[in-house]
């Protein structure tokens, strides 16, 4: 089997090793609420390379904690570090001195350039508290890239010499879950490898269980397999997608060291979320009493349920909207922290709380978000209040509000570059009538990618003169969805502007929805055309090439060819890994023909698109297999007359004839000779006399 355009990369660095370890002591000094105060050192050596596990201790002293909880890291590189790491870890308190350990994974950070390094981090308690610290305790060695001692590091490329064994199943995880990945790897080069070590980097949202990421193998032999093991875990607010793990490998042959190449495996998490929006959702609620005089307690019970497919962990149900001149937590806290939720569970959170004195007749609404599962929802509740009178409200006694009943898109899910219908269903929530309602409806930036749809040849404005207390009204607009839009939920603002009638004064009120949108993009993976040479004899080698290409906008995943058909051949199956968008190749398979005819074949081509689906192409191909013909010698006939009797003269006899004829002539010349001789003899005896 021949393989063209593989795209491995050779390049040549040298590298000098510095082993630092700086240990800092600092003594447990009491700081003020909000400050924290970090030790430890970190886990190896910083330098222009590479940037290693960096663990940090931090003690925190303030009276406002819990005996125990977790804590949500968020991490800055300073100095001579960038980046950024966040992750949840837990913490222990004695006294009044909080201690948690977080490692910061290798390479999560890079090096900015040479000078001094540190960490900045902001801790976030489960019970609210927010603690904010730095470290600038790590040395920075500068790379020395002239020395002519330092190892050749050899071949970096695509796993030149280690690949991932075939036929290795896709390893999932799901968000919230600690698990022990195994990774098949083999020694696919020519020889045997020596002190090999493998470290991996893990994609956001996944963490390691162990301080290091790294694997020793010591030596293992040509075609040997190795199993790597990742202890990990993919944090609650993990979303849902295929995602890269990338691979470094070093080793040793007999002949060099420092040899160091690369290469990558995809890893499904299943986030239960369908792509990152959330998963929890407020099922029901209670209010106990279900009307609420103003200046007394009360109770709302929130039945929160897990909608999606996996359990979520450390989910955080916040309530907003509380007021001194409204409604407030009667004792207690607004967030609850809620430790598992399986698939289809449901979960009751009960508030304790009480209405002002001064609060008006009609519904009180509060607003209730959810985290969780890799992603966030919100709900309204409706809190029935009653004025100390005891008499029902009047028409503008609250303030009517707009909510979004429904909305539809005509499916799961929008594809990048089309254009699609939007309804949107509303209701007017107040006991009084609304006028003059403006809605504009926009698409905000997500992350670093900007707004996704734009109106298709309308107006992102809409307009209602008038909606009666209770009224429902629909509104349908076209967008188009921006054709390089990265696959994942959008966000469309509803901005609604309208005037109601609130104790007896006309005001202008305002109000934002949100409503969230999954977009993806078209796989457009293509297979060039399929050229087998022929016709083929029987016994000889054939040869079938094919070149495919990524045209589409997203990353294929897992890309694996398999040669079909009536041969045989050395390796039937290749796996090739991700392709990204714009990306391409060429591949050649060498086979025998196993019969003489028509060899019918086939190129099967199998990977996962964006979205996780798996997708398979078959390309055809044929080439005719002749049989192989011998040479024969090639006699010249004679004419022979044939001999009386049966079955005519034999050849030994003409070979007979003809050593006859031979040794005739031969006497009768020399017989002649001799007379001659005789002859001349006499003459010259005459002569003499």
């Amino acid at each position: 089997m021949k393989r063209k355009n593989i795209g491995v990369k050779w390049f040549s660095l040298l590298m000098v090793f510095a082993v630092l370890m700086a240990a800092l002591p600092f003594g447990k000094t009491a700081v003020a609420a909000g400050e924290a105060e970090a030790m430890g050192s970190a886990a190896g050596t910083i330098t222009s390379s590479a940037v290693p596990a960096l663990t940090l201790t931090v003690l925190h002293t303030d009276n406002t904690f819990q005996s125990a909880g977790t804590v949500s890291v968020t991490a800055y590189g300073t100095g001579g570090l960038s980046g950024q790491y966040q992750g949840n870890t837990s913490y222990t308190v004695s006294g009044t001195t909080a201690t948690f350990t977080f490692t910061i994974p290798a390479n999560m950070l890079h090096y900015a350039g040479r000078g001094t390094a540190g960490v900045s981090f902001s801790a976030s308690y489960s019970n609210g508290v927010v603690a904010t610290g730095s470290y600038s305790g790590f040395a920075v060695i500068e790379d020395d890239t002239s020395s002519n001692d330092s190892p050749d590091p050899g071949p970096s490329g695509t796993g030149s010499t280690v690949s991932i064994k075939g036929d290795t199943a896709l390893p999932e995880i799901s968000a919230g879950e600690s698990k022990v990945l195994e990774i098949p790897l083999v020694n696919s080069g020519g020889g045997t490898m020596r002190n090999v070590k493998i470290a991996a980097k893990l994609p956001e949202g996944i963490y390691f269980n162990t301080l290091s990421p790294s694997q020793d193998f010591g030596s293992v032999g040509r075609n040997k397999e190795m199993l790597l093991k990742l202890d990990v875990s993919a944090g609650a607010e993990a979303a849902s997608g295929v995602y890269p793990v990338e691979l470094t490998v070093t080793y040793d042959t007999y002949t060099q060291k420092g040899l160091t190449e690369s290469l990558s495996f995809n890893l499904r998490v299943n986030g239960g979320d369908g792509g990152g929006s959330g998963k929890l959702i407020v099922a029901s609620y209670t209010v106990n009493p279900k009307t609420v005089s103003a200046g007394s307690a009360f109770t709302l019970t929130l039945q929160i349920k897990n909608n999606g497919s996996g359990d979520v962990s450390d989910a955080l149900v916040t309530l907003n909207g509380l007021s001194t001149e409204g409604i407030t937590v009667n004792g207690g806290l607004d967030s609850r922290t809620l430790s598992k939720i399986a698939p289809g569970a449901t979960v009751n959170v009960t508030y304790n709380l009480l209405a002002a004195s001064g609060m008006s007749s009609g519904n009180s609404i509060l607003d209730v978000s959810l985290s969780g599962g890799g992603g966030e929802s919100a709900s309204k509740v409706f809190i029935p209040v009653q004025s100390t009178g005891g008499t029902s409200s009047e028409a503008g006694d609250s303030k009517p509000l707009i909510v979004i009943e429904s909305y539809d898109f005509g499916g799961e899910s929008v594809e990048g570059g089309s254009t699609f219908p939007l309804t949107i269903r509303m209701k007017n929530t107040g006991k009084t009538a609304i006028e003059n309602v403006k809605i504009v409806i926009s698409s905000p930036a997500s992350g670093t990618d900007s707004g996704a749809f734009t109106p298709a040849n309308s107006s992102n404005t809409f307009f209602v003169e008038r909606v009666a207390a209770g009224g429902v009204f629909e509104e349908s607009i076209e967008l188009t969805v921006r054709s390089d839009a990265t696959p994942k939920s959008y966000g469309i603002d509803l901005d609604c502007t309208y005037e109601a009638v609130v104790n007896d004064t006309r005001e202008s009120i305002n109000a934002v929805e949100t409503i969230t949108i999954p977009v993806t993009q078209p796989d457009r993976f293509e297979v060039g055309d399929v050229n087998a040479w022929g016709p083929i004899y029987m016994g000889n080698s054939g040869y079938v090439s094919m070149s495919y290409t990524n045209k589409g906008k997203s990353t294929i995943y897992n890309l694996q060819i398999e040669l079909i058909g009536n041969l045989t051949t050395a390796e039937s199956s290749v796996y090739i890994g991700n392709v990204d968008s714009g990306a391409g190749d060429s591949y050649e398979f060498e086979f025998s023909p196993t019969e003489v005819g028509t060899l019918e074949g086939q190129l099967k081509f199998t990977y996962e698109d964006a979205n996780g689906q798996q997708k398979e192409v078959l390309q055809d191909f044929s080439v005719e297999v002749l049989e192989m013909i011998m040479d024969e010698p090639v006699i010249d006939d004679m004419p022979v007359e044939p001999m009386p009797g049966e079955g005519g003269f034999p050849w030994w006899g003409y070979v007979l004839i003809g050593v006859a004829v031979v040794g005739t002539a031969a006497i009768m010349i020399v017989v002649i000779k001799k007379k001659k001789a005789k002859k001349a003899l006499e003459a010259d005896e005459d002569y003499d006399d």
